[in-house]
Parts: C-alpha cells; structure tokens; sequence
C-alpha cells in the first residue's frame, strides 16, 4: 500500500526528523517508513544541506506475515494522518523590507537554537516560506507577522525623520540635563532617536521621526522649567581649586552618592566668588550647597619677615609645583604677603597645611642675638673658637652661623628653628662656663709694664697655655 503524498509533506520528512522519530516509537517493527529517490532531488534546493535520508521508497513489509489486513490498513491510515498533520505557508514581504526581515529572523531562530520547523527567504520572489507541524507553524506564522508589522511601522517611521535644533537654552541647565540620564533614557526607548546637546553654544539638537520628537520636546522641556538655580558665595582661593576637573569630579560624585541631582557653575554670576548651585528643584539645589560648603576648607599662616625671604627662592617655588598635584587643594599668598592661604577639600587642606607650614619652619632662617659680656665674647671667640665651631657643625643641616657682634656685647646666632632650638641652649652653656677674675694692678710701673713693654707678650703666652685671657678696663 502506497499512499500519495503531496510535496509539502514530503519536504518536511526530508528536512527534519520526523521519519525516524516515527519509525523509532512504532511498537510493531515490521512496518517502515522510506522516502523514494526522486524526491530526494526534488527536495535538495529548500532549506539548507542536510544528512541524505537512507531510505529510497515508501511501502510496507510484513515479517513473517503475522499481521492481518486490518492491521496494516490501521497503521498506515495512521502514518498517513501524522504525515498530513504537517502544514506550509508562504508570506509575502516588501522588497524595501525583506533584507532587514531576513537578518533580523535568522539573528532571532540563532539565539532560540534548535527546533521542529523550517523557515527560508526566496531573495528572487521575497517570500517567507514556513514548513512544519500545524501548531509550530502557526506560531511561527504569528511571530513573522509581527516582526513584519513591527518593521513596517519602523520604516514609515524613517521617512519622517527631522532635525530640530532649539537654541538659547541656558548652559546650566543643559549640563543639568546631559547630567541627569533623562537623554540616555529617551535614547534607549525610542531607537531612531538622537539626541545631542551643546551646553556651551546653548543648543539642542532632536533627530527622529516627526510625531516621537513631539513627544520627547515636551518631556526634556518638562524637565528644563523644573530647574532650579541659585548663588552661593565662596572665597577665590576655594573656588580656583573646585574649578579643576579632578576636584570638580570629586565634587560631583559625592552629590552622586547621595542622590542629589545638582551641578555647580562657576564664572557665571556678577562677582568672580559667586557660584551657581543648578538642581533639578529647589531641595536638591539646597542639599548640594550644604555638600559643598561641607568638603571645603580654608587655613591662613602668618608669615614673617624671614619667612618671605623663603617664599621668594626657586625652591619654595619647586615645592609648591609639586605639592598642588597630590592634593585637592591650592597654595595662595595674599598681596601684602603677610598671610599664606591653604584651600580646597578638607581632608587635602589638613595634609597639604602640614607640609607647608613643615617646609617653612624647616627652610626660614631666624635672627637672634645672645647678650654677653665683651671679655666673655672675645674669650668665646678667640680662644674657645674651636667649641663654638663644633656646635656649628654638629647643626649644620639646620643652616646655623654663630658670631661675635661688633661691638662685642652679644653673640648674633641665626639658623633654623629647629638649628635654634638645640645650638641656642649649647651656648649658653659654654657661656655659663667662662670664668672671669679682676687682678689690680696698682704697683708702680705695673701698667706701663703690660700695656707697652713685655706685659702685652706675657698675656699672649698664658692664654695659649692656661686658655684665660687678660684685659684691661
């Protein structure tokens, strides 16, 4: 018994698996499934290359003759059945559509993976061509009719598309609005839309179909008239270092961290102090403030006359270039150049004052002056020069000079305050330890003696010997 078939059928055997599922679940053996030859070559232009069936006809066998008439003619009324409840259905596609339907339906089955019905694209008659089991194709059939629709609808779409420019949009309130997410957002919803914006030109530029832009103008300008926008005033010296993109940065993710939607703008008001807080309403604008006013910080160190010596070298100068680069802060000297200024972000001030008021306690040379009695002094200076000398060079590393005034009643010390902080101590402990006597000289020719004839040799000789010295009021 040879049922006749029609190609539809036959082509869903060839391309899938549906013979040897049928053969492999009969109970009874003896009957089988073929598939003739000339099918075979009729079939071989649908779909993609596939395993060549092993079997070259359709017919049935019987082992044995076991099986009754009636058996037989019941297996294959109900092989005939499962062979007739396959279905295929061609769908028409639009020539300017039929290449994006095709990419889009094979990107869409590669992801999905395997399954019990074929699809293919005639590129020559733009047909669809759907082959498997009733309910598959169906579904299928639904699925490609919507992503025609969807595509369809796409297209028109297309041929709508307009650029609007809207300008003179203040530059705070495009930042705001480049910053909230809003164009993104709009973005990702809605694909044939472009969006652009030029905060410093104060431009917006809207690419897209004509009715999606309509919407999208009324919901970014929804946004823009919420805006709020207020000044606060800050010292320059703070406002110079928030200006830097690193600290600017710093400044706008901590308002990120706490969920605030605000921007700050600077040298946009009246005054060169003033900055312009920007939030989307009027708490979020008030809560940046307070965020601001929190991170910032300004410390003064009075300078001396010393200490603006130290500013003016080329060291000072090479210190502060590669200071300002570690922190989130800034170094200024107020005109007078009484005054140093540290300012920034707290935690940087803090670290950064440290180090400049370290640097100039370590580089300012101070000027004092020991009072001591003249014959101390010379003694100090002459005979005892070696000591004096030695305490020099133990503070070396801290710039210390010592020397005896001119008129010999003080000792000029200078150095650094830590060089003063330990030599000012060591001299007034050699100092301490000069000892001094009065000897009359009454006799008669005892003073023409030592002030003109041998005397003046004498007390030469004895100071070498005995490290005391002579003198006379």
């Amino acid at each position: 018994m040879k049922p006749r078939l029609e190609r539809v059928p036959i082509c869903l055997l060839y391309s899938g698996h549906w013979i040897k599922e049928r053969n492999n679940r009969r109970h009874d053996r003896n009957c089988t499934l073929k598939m003739k030859k000339e099918w075979w070559k009729r079939l071989q232009p649908i779909g993609e290359k596939r395993e060549r069936p092993s079997f070259s006809s359709f017919r049935g066998s019987f082992k044995k003759q076991r099986d009754s008439d009636q058996s037989w003619k019941e297996r294959a009324e109900s092989l005939e059945r499962f062979l007739y409840s396959f279905k295929k259905i061609e769908i028409g596609i639009a020539s300017e559509i039929f290449d994006e339907i095709a990419q889009r339906w094979k990107k869409q089955s590669s992801v999905q993976g395997p399954a019990d019905f074929l699809v293919s694209f005639d590129d020559h008659r733009r047909l669809a061509i759907l082959i498997g089991k009733k309910v598959s194709v169906d579904q299928e059939e639904r699925k490609l009719r919507e992503l025609i629709h969807d595509v369809t609808e796409d297209t028109e779409l297309m041929k709508s598309v307009v650029t609007v420019v809207e300008t003179n949009i203040p530059k705070s309130r495009l930042i705001l609005l480049e910053m909230s997410g809003l164009c993104e957002k709009l973005k990702n919803e809605n694909r044939h839309l472009s969006i652009s914006v030029d905060s410093d030109g104060q431009k917006l530029c809207l690419k897209g179909p004509r009715k999606l832009l309509q919407e999208v103008k009324l919901e970014i300008f929804q946004f823009i008239s919420k805006v709020v926008e207020q000044t606060t005033e800050l010292p320059i010296s703070v406002i110079n270092v928030l200006k830097r993109p690193q600290v600017s940065s710093f400044i706008q993710d901590m308002l990120k961290k706490k969920a605030i939607q605000a921007v700050f703008l600077y040298d946009q008001g009246q005054s060169s102090n003033e900055v312009q807080v920007v939030g989307v309403d009027s708490k979020n604008a008030k809560d940046a403030e307070t965020v601001l006013q929190n991170a910032i910080e300004e410390k003064s160190y009075p300078l001396t006359a010393e200490n603006s010596q130290v500013l003016e070298s080329h060291n000072w100068k090479d210190f502060q270039q590669n200071l300002t680069p570690n922190y989130k802060a800034g170094i200024t000297i107020d005109n007078g150049g009484s005054t140093i200024w540290v300012a920034g972000i707290a935690n940087d001030v803090k670290q950064c004052f440290a180090e400049v008021k370290m640097y100039l306690e370590i580089n300012t040379i101070i000027h004092t002056e020991v009072p001591v009695e003249e014959g101390s002094a010379r003694f100090i200076s002459t005979v005892w020069k070696g000591k004096l000398d030695g305490i020099k060079r133990e503070l070396s590393n801290c710039s210390i000079a010592m020397r005896v005034a001119t008129d010999c009643e003080a000792i000029e010390v200078s150095g650094t305050a830590e060089g003063l902080e330990k030599g000012l101590p060591q001299l007034h402990n050699l100092i301490s330890a000069v000892q001094k006597d009065i000897v009359p000289v009454d006799k008669p020719g005892m003073k023409k003696l030592f002030l003109e004839d041998k005397g003046p040799v004498i007390l030469k000789n004895s100071r070498g010997k005995k490290q005391v010295c002579y003198f006379d009021y």
